[in-house]
């Protein structure tokens, strides 16, 4: 074997096989033929002679030196000696877990316990971190045979079997009733291996079916929901339809070919303008035609359920639905207003409110808006037809119009007019000024002109307010001493009653902004601005006395001593103030916003707060310490002299994952480090402690065996199995992301 294809097979084997490989490789083997169930170890063969190469038991780690702790420690005891069901992570090297249901767990496991499925026997709940090591021997099939197999995708597959037999295999350990039929049985055993074969073909429960439902597996479940007289000899579940109690239909399962259709039915109408069809070959069909009488071959001829005097036929056709009827007289001679499916031919409605419906309508009635005029509820099956003569418009011009987005448009005039139109046919009063009024008419068509443009109602405005229609329609919030005179509707602020609010809506470009209004504060270092240009402000410090230029000072909500502006200001918030003293001279833990200068907190837990700090208050969690809860707008510091980790190594870490991260660890130790603060007793055995002990950092190495006396003549295969198992898990990572 040439180097190049045995360095193909070392990514595609574990690493003890790929160290093997190494080995065979350098001595000049020809062909290496992989384990079989027969042995272990790798065959090979030079010239025609057969070896066996005993795999390896374990690859050794290359030494380290006493003071460099960036490799991995000792492995650990397996607390299992073989597994058939192992859980890994993807890390390097894996955690591992074992599913298998054992009658005992191996020696070295700490959490053995029982079983959630079966109590009598126990699953090992102990973490590895490492190789899960050997697969156990193998497992019997708890069936002989099985059509109907679930099985997961893994290698080896986990598969169940779901046939439903007289009686289980004798290597079945639960053998339960069928909850279909309880004089069969399923066995509810797992298997971890191939399903095996299928068993003899069963004899199809029907000899013919036009109607099955069977899923997409291959072979495909079928059911046959054919409506029958008498059921086929080989349908062992005979049931009465739920439709006709005269009738039966076969509820078995086959697994396999549907088999052929039955002889072709006769269609239960002769014509048909609004069939319903399935998307399934050939299709499953109804027909929804309201007729006066159905077709002779329809059997479920019944009332419609709009017009008791008409009838439907409610039976369903397996095949092509027919042709449709002769064309109907359409029941509008011209029509404005059509709603019509988006089905072919299309079903539309007339929506026209007319003194006098056509001849060919059957259901004229009563508009429910004006009982003077009358609308066609018929639908139609076809082309709505033409328009009707275009309509006056019922306004000369509007400046706000509504309408949809149909084509032609069906649109309103919401302006507000001293007197409508005469082409208005509701003229109703405003509801918001009943001295003007508002035209109610709907018109289908182009909305017409715009009206002469109104006067601005402000002449400058600092604070707007408009849509984002074009043009928009703007309002003013500026409060003001006294409005413009083009101001209609002029009224006292609602949080100063001494200004004024224009409320008036215009609809066009808002205007000039007004001169430049003075800001309410020198300076401030916390302020809050909307999204908009120029942006409306706010600040709020809180200081001993307000700007001369701030209208509303008001007491602090926190400190009754201090004040706080709440004036608003349109434009930029201005300089930040002198900065302040940080209330803290170094911190581990701080939480800061997102703002620019942030604004901080300190959560250190401290002994004594600094001088500068004013609201330092005792610790939640230990009144011997303090906590400063102070808020510091700028940069939080730097961090404080690094702490002592309070554990020595830790295999079961838990960190948020801020940086440095904030960790904890859960060993259960018999003795804590000396370096632990708060290590307690376990309630369940008082004689392992658990380290409490929160820490800002590396949470440090993992636990495990002295590695020292490694020996040192494994140095080149172990650096060898790293660097295959690091190419392993390359190809592997490439195979996920391709897939």
């Amino acid at each position: 074997m040439t180097r190049g294809a045995a360095a193909i097979l070392m990514l595609m084997l574990s690493l003890p096989a790929a160290s093997l490989l190494v080995a065979a490789d350098a001595v000049g083997v020809d062909t290496i033929r992989l384990p079989s169930d027969a042995g272990e170890g790798l065959a090979t063969s030079k010239g025609g002679e057969e070896e066996t190469l005993r795999l390896p038991d374990h690859v050794l780690a290359p030494p380290r030196e006493e003071n460099d702790v960036s490799g991995v420690l000792g492995e650990e005891e397996r607390p299992w000696s073989c597994c058939n069901s192992t859980v890994c992570t993807k890390s390097f090297s894996p955690t591992c877990r074992c599913l298998d249901e054992v009658d005992e767990c191996a020696p070295a496991c700490k959490r053995c316990e029982p079983s959630g499925i079966n109590p009598n026997r126990h699953v090992c709940n102990d973490e590895y971190h490492g190789d899960p090591g050997p697969t156990c021997t193998k497992e019997e099939r708890p069936w002989a045979c099985c059509n109907s197999t679930v099985c997961t995708k893994s290698f080896p597959p986990t598969c169940r079997c779901l046939d439903e037999v007289e009686e289980c295999a004798p290597a079945c350990k639960r053998c339960e009733p069928s909850g279909i039929n309880p004089n069969r049985h399923v066995c509810n055993d797992e298997y971890h291996g191939d399903p095996g074969p299928t068993c003899a073909k069963e004899e199809r429960p029907l000899a013919y079916c036009n109607s099955t439902v069977c899923t997409k597996s291959f072979p495909p479940t079928c059911r046959c929901l054919d409506e029958v007289e008498e059921c086929a000899p080989a349908c062992k579940r005979c049931e009465p339809s739920r439709i006709n109690p005269n009738r039966h239909v076969c509820n078995d399962q086959y697994h396999g070919d549907p088999g052929p259709t039955c002889a072709k039915e006769e269609r239960p109408w002769a014509c048909c303008n609004s069939t319903v069809c399935t998307k399934s070959f050939p299709p499953t069909c109804r027909c929804l035609d309201e007729v006066e009488e159905c077709a002779p071959a329809c059997k479920r001829c019944e009332p419609s359920r709009i017009n008791p005097n008409r009838h439907v036929c409610n039976d369903q056709y397996h095949g092509d639905p027919g042709p449709t009827c002769p064309k109907e007289e359409r029941p509008w001679a011209c029509c404005n207003s059509t709603v019509c499916t988006k089905s072919f031919p299309p079903t539309c409605r007339c929506l026209d409110e007319v003194e006098e419906c056509a001849p060919a309508c059957k259901r004229c009635e009563p508009s429910r808006i004006n009982p003077n005029r009358h609308v066609c509820n018929d639908q139609y099956h076809g082309d709505p037809g033409p328009t009707c003569a275009k309509e006056e418009r019922p306004w000369a011009c509007c400046n706000s119009t509504v309408c949809t987005k149909s084509f032609p448009p069906t649109c309103r005039c919401l302006d507000e007019v001293e007197e409508c139109a005469p082409a208005c046919k509701r003229c109703e009063p405003s509801g918001i000024n009943p001295n003007r009024h508002v035209c109610n008419d709907q018109y289908h068509g182009d909305p017409g002109p715009t009206c002469a443009k109104e006067e601005r109602p402000w002449a400058c405005c600092n604070s707007t307010v408009c849509t984002k229609s074009f043009p928009p329609t703007c309002r003013c919030l500026d409060e003001v001493e006294e409005c413009a005179p083009a101001c209609k509707r002029c009224e006292p602020s609602g949080i100063n009653p001494n200004c004024h609010v224009c409320n008036d809506q215009y609809h066009g470009d808002p205007g000039p902004t007004c001169a430049k209004e003075e800001r309410p504060w020198a300076c401030c270092n916390s302020t809050v601005c909307t999204k908009s240009f120029p942006p409306t402000c706010r600040c709020l410090d809180e200081v001993e006395e307000c700007a001369h230029t701030c209208k509303r000072c008001e007491l602090s909500g926190i400190n009754p001593n201090r004040h706080v502006c709440n004036d608003q200001y349109h434009g930029d918030p201005g300089p930040t103030c002198a900065k302040e003293g940080r209330p803290w001279t170094c911190c581990n833990s701080t939480v800061c916003t997102k703002s620019f200068p942030p604004t901080c907190r300190c959560l250190d837990e401290v002994e004594e707060c600094a001088p500068a700090c004013k609201h330092c208050e005792s610790s939640g969690i230990s009144p011997n310490r303090h906590v400063c809860n102070d808020q510091y707008h700028g940069d939080p510091g730097p961090t404080c002299a690094k702490e002592e980790r309070p554990w020595a190594c830790c295999n079961s870490t838990v960190c948020t994952k801020s940086f440095p991260p904030t960790c904890r660890c859960l060993d259960e130790v018999a003795e804590c480090a000396p370096a632990c603060k708060r290590c307690e007793p376990i309630g369940i055995n008082p004689k392992i402690h658990v380290c409490n002990d929160q820490y800002h950092g590396d949470p440090g190495p993992r636990c495990g065996k002295d590695d020292d006396d490694v020996p040192a003549g494994s140095a080149s295969l172990a650096a060898a199995g790293t660097q295959m198992q690091l190419l392993l898990v390359s190809l592997v990572l490439m195979f996920i992301q391709s897939r």
